[in-house]
């Protein structure tokens, strides 16, 4: 099967879907057990015959052919000047609109493993709660470019440039010292995001996606743009790179540390007991194989802010129960701001409170020397 050549018509069968949309050519070893479920949930897949159910959801995506014909516009026009609304409608033509956009972002997320409509389906206090860089939107005028700088925005500045900045950010550690729960996910864009009110922890667990994804783009420089990354029909080398960095150099250390092993087997090993494909870890996440070799001067470009959030917890720990939180909500910078102004208030109308005594004490006292003269 040649890569590259995703819409041909020879894919007939999940399984050659599967290896394409993982840019790898023979299976060999590569099992690819989550990516394989996900791309069942997406194309509603039946797992037995290999046939796509059709349903009034998603009209545009009724075979694998048409699933990989669409992941090949998409990756054709990621480095034109062409927005959401034209690539639904050279995808998907005969769609009425709720139906392209549904088949959009399916589209968007077996080609990249990137939800472009995240935002739709998180309440408003969750926006607010995290970082303004995530959910994201894919807006309708946008080019996919310019929504990957919006939902992947970079650090330029104090880049973290390896994981002994980032000792305190092992995952068993933030789960023990933080009650940290670390939660999979499917979706890149929500990779390291931290939640403390929920006391969550994203990461993308789709590792052995992750890996085939940075053997295909081994042999191309870290620091290729985004627009050269996109006409090569990938996501940037970097990002991929330093995402598989912070699961199994920063969080997952399993290799070098039994705790960290402990818990990468407990994450992966419920796996086959859910239905979900981001209700546990990918099972891939235990088989090391010396993949990767951190390049020199190497630094963290897309990841850095995020881990930097994460420190900050570790450095200034959230309140341990609710009425410290309480305590501490209510001795905010802005509450002793307020408290200052009514000290300060009070001070005044005390101080002009006296002034005014001080002078009808002055005026009786002249009174009475008049009446003694």
């Amino acid at each position: 099967m040649e890569l590259g050549t995703l819409g041909s018509s020879q894919i007939t069968s999940p399984n050659d879907a599967i290896l394409a949309l993982c840019n790898v050519a023979e299976p060999v070893t590569s099992q690819f057990v989550a990516f394989r479920r996900f791309y069942h949930e997406m194309t509603h897949t039946d797992e037995q015959t290999g046939d796509i159910s059709i349903y009034s959801g998603n009209p545009g995506l009724i075979s694998h052919t048409a699933i990989l014909r669409a992941v090949d516009i998409l990756k054709s026009l990621c480095d034109e000047a062409s927005g959401l609304e034209a690539f639904q409608q050279a995808a998907f033509p005969d769609c009425l609109p709720k139906e392209r956009e549904v088949a959009a972002r399916i589209t968007a997320r077996l080609a990249f493993m990137i939800d472009p409509s995240s935002r739709d389906i998180y309440s408003m206090l969750y926006r607010i709660e995290n970082e303004d860089a995530y959910p994201v939107k894919w807006l309708p005028n946008q080019t996919f470019i310019q929504f990957f700088h919006a939902a992947f925005p970079t650090e330029s500045v104090h880049c973290l440039q390896s994981n002994t900045e980032c000792t305190d950010l092992i995952a068993w550690n933030l789960r023990k010292r933080l009650g940290i729960e670390i939660i999979p996910t499917n979706d890149l864009a929500e990779h390291l995001v931290y939640n403390p009110r929920r006391k969550t922890l994203a990461v993308f667990h789709q590792v052995e996606w992750l890996k085939a994804q940075v053997r295909y783009t081994a042999e191309r420089n870290l620091e290729e743009s985004i627009e050269m990354s996109f006409a090569n029909g990938t996501l940037p080398p970097q990002l991929l790179f330093e995402t598989l960095y912070t699961i199994y150099e920063i969080l997952f250390p399993y290799v070098t540390d039994d705790e960290s092993d402990a818990l990468a087997r407990e994450l992966t090993s419920t796996y086959e007991l859910h239905d979900s494909s981001d209700a546990a870890f990918d099972p891939n996440l235990i088989v090391w194989d010396g993949l990767f070799r951190t390049p020199p001067s190497f630094k963290l470009v897309y990841w850095t802010k995020r881990l930097r959030n994460l420190q900050a917890a570790v450095d200034h720990p959230p309140p341990s129960n609710d009425l410290v939180s309480w305590v501490e909500r209510h001795t905010s910078e802005r509450t002793a701001l307020t408290v200052a102004l009514i000290g300060l208030f009070l001070t005044a109308a005390f101080g002009l409170l006296s002034v005014l005594i001080g002078i009808a004490q002055l005026v009786v006292s002249l009174e009475q020397n008049k009446l003694g003269s």
